[in-house]
């Protein structure tokens, strides 16, 4: 709750800037002007933040080991199947960690915000897993199995998403698969590490 200030400290700023207002009735005005404000500021903190449902049943993911993650582009792993229509059937997907994914921690890779675990898909991530398909796909042994878009993590990103290399992300760095004497790029550097392997 915030809370306005007294006449006397209106007068205080009043002397500190030269104003010379201190003792007059505008002072009591002013203070009730910003009290008039303030009393609608209050009243934000009783509203009820809207959200989006969060469509789709997922696993709550985990963070891979270095033997599962030996470039450190996963920063989490997970599995949520998209819907039984759409574009992207089949495809494996993986979100940016800058992007909110209900259940999942994002840190944008600043280790400031790790244990931060977002309650709301951003509406990428809703469009992406409304874009699955179901279809038939026959296996080699005669067998028939239906293929979705499938969300299988975040990937790792430089800190804040503010570098260009792949050196700055607070889980480590990203290494480049095709020339570890390079970098990986950034900020989306464990996409493009995961795109090439």
């Amino acid at each position: 709750m915030v809370t306005g200030p007294t006449v006397k400290e209106l007068e205080d700023i009043s002397a500190e800037l030269n104003l010379g207002l201190e003792g007059s009735t505008v002072l009591k005005e002013y203070q009730s002007v910003i009290n008039d404000s303030l009393e609608m500021v209050n009243q934000l903190d009783d509203l009820v933040e809207p959200g989006l449902p969060v469509k789709y049943p997922r696993t709550p993911g985990y963070r891979p080991t270095r033997e599962e993650n030996p470039h450190n582009a996963w920063y989490y792993k997970c599995r949520i199947v998209g819907a039984d229509n759409g574009n992207l059937s089949g495809k494996r997907i993986a979100i940016k960690d800058s992007i909110a994914v209900a259940g999942i921690p994002m840190m944008i890779g600043f280790s400031g915000l790790e244990g931060y675990v977002p309650d709301f898909d951003a509406t990428v991530v809703t469009w992406v897993l409304d874009e699955g398909k179901l279809q038939e796909v026959p296996m080699m042994i005669g067998r028939v199995v239906s293929s979705r878009g499938i969300i299988l993590g975040k990937a790792t990103c430089e800190e804040l998403c503010n570098s260009a290399n792949s050196y700055t992300s607070g889980t480590g760095p990203i290494t480049n698969p095709l020339n570890p004497r390079h970098c990986a790029g950034g900020s989306s550097s464990g996409c493009a590490v995961l795109v090439s392997v």
